[in-house]
């Protein structure tokens, strides 16, 4: 035991690079790297989005967190988990694996496996879970915490829980699928919505800065896509497909949920027309969506200036031909002070 532990140590101690690592075993395709190391796709669930952060730990060795699944582990860990090895009853071989692959042991590291096809997401959490944990979550403007850091943003909290934008996580049992929200710090809750304007799914924020936590997270194990947070503009637009009598003839698009906080926020019960306001997330938007809007409508959609941006603005503009579309970055926005 005594040899196979230090084996184990060298090994560990020669494999802390992160990319160098994720090259060896095939999780290095869609990463994004960050500060000391790289988020990835999950190799305990099936995501399409990354969530898995992959750095050096306090120890100094490679370490990983699924902040979706609240897996995680060292590099033996993932060693185990690409190769199909128990990391327990395998351990020496996945110990001989790594070694390879830290070319510890004389021989070339054994080439990546191929790369298994995700399997397919289930589109939507259970609707009873998902109605019963937003009826049950609270008023925005009940947690000081969030309240500080929105008003940092420039949000009201008081617009958020008036409008009822946002909800905030309450102690008690949480479903499966968001069981880790409430260690993550994904407590700000948006729900989101279908085609029809019916609640669909939800969606957790953090508003921390910095680290390796996902600013933004959706149900573990479901696709996001064809859901759009919404206001009560939003919601019966997407629900009657037609303009009501307070509806102003506008539809701002939002990229992401702060961006969506800001512009809903700015709406309140006294005006007398406003626009629909949606907010989207990767991948969510599509034909269904773009469908609900009236011909005619003014779309303005409002990304962050990068190239992400551009992709999320040129995906929507390629769907929404009947209307009328103007495309700007939320910092100009913020500069004009209006819409």
């Amino acid at each position: 035991m005594g040899k196979l532990t230090l084996d184990a140590d060298r090994v560990k101690r020669h494999l802390v690079e992160p990319w160098q690592v994720l090259s060896a075993i095939g999780l290095a395709d869609g990463a994004k790297r960050q500060a000391g190391g790289a988020v990835i796709c999950c190799p305990w669930h099936a995501e399409r989005n990354p969530s898995c952060s992959v750095r050096i730990g306090a120890n100094g060795t490679l370490a990983a967190h699924c902040f979706g699944c609240g897996q995680g582990g060292d590099v033996f860990s993932l060693v185990a988990t690409v190769r199909g090895l128990n990391e327990r009853s395998d351990f020496a071989r996945v110990v001989a694996e790594a070694a390879r692959i830290a070319g510890l042991d004389g021989a070339a590291p054994l080439p990546p496996p191929p790369r298994r096809p995700l399997p397919p997401q289930r589109i939507l959490p259970p609707p009873v879970e998902v109605e019963a944990l937003y009826a049950r979550c609270g008023k925005v403007a009940d947690d000081r915490e969030l309240c500080a850091q929105l008003r940092t943003r420039r949000i009201d909290p008081a617009a958020v829980t008036d409008l009822d934008l946002a909800r905030v996580l309450r102690i008690g049992a949480l479903p499966a699928w968001c069981a880790y929200w409430r260690r993550s710090g994904h407590r700000l809750v948006f729900g989101r919505y279908d085609s029809r304007g019916n609640l669909a799914s939800i969606h957790g924020r953090t508003l921390g800065m910095g680290g390796t936590i996902p600013k933004g997270v959706g149900p573990t194990g479901f696709a996001g896509s064809g859901m759009v947070m919404a206001d009560a503009a939003g919601r019966d637009l997407l629900a009657t497909a037609s303009a009501s009598p307070w509806w102003s003839g506008e539809v701002h698009i939002a990229e992401g949920a702060t961006d969506f906080l800001t512009l809903a926020s700015r709406w309140g019960d006294s005006a007398e027309r406003v626009p629909a306001t949606l907010g989207i997330t990767a991948g969510a938007w599509n034909q269904e969506l773009a469908d609900r809007i009236p011909g005619g409508a003014v779309v303005r959609i409002l990304t962050d200036p990068d190239e992400a941006g551009k992709r999320y603005a040129a995906q929507i503009v390629a769907t929404i031909g009947h209307c009328r579309v103007c495309v700007a970055t939320m910092k100009k926005e913020a500069d004009r002070g209006a819409m």
